[in-house]
């Protein structure tokens, strides 16, 4: 299996999560939506992310090499 080098985008929004894994030129490899949980469960938000970075990892053959995390404010 080819190992990727790649970096994670995480941004949790109000309603959604969204997840990408970029190469070094910031080129899209990956991306997955997730909706925020309806009783706003940290754990269950901090679960959801795990499992999408777990399947980029998979995929990608490698873990990322850098992790870059922007939450909403208000």
């Amino acid at each position: 299996m080819t190992k990727t080098k790649w970096s994670a985008g995480i941004d949790i929004g109000g309603t959604k999560i969204n997840v990408a894994a970029v190469d070094a030129q910031g080129q899209l490899l990956q991306a997955h939506i997730l909706p925020i949980p309806s009783d706003k469960s940290v754990s269950t938000v901090q679960d959801n992310i795990y499992v999408a970075l777990q399947k980029m990892e998979k995929s990608l053959g490698s873990a990322p090499e850098k992790i870059g995390v922007g939450i909403a404010g208000q």
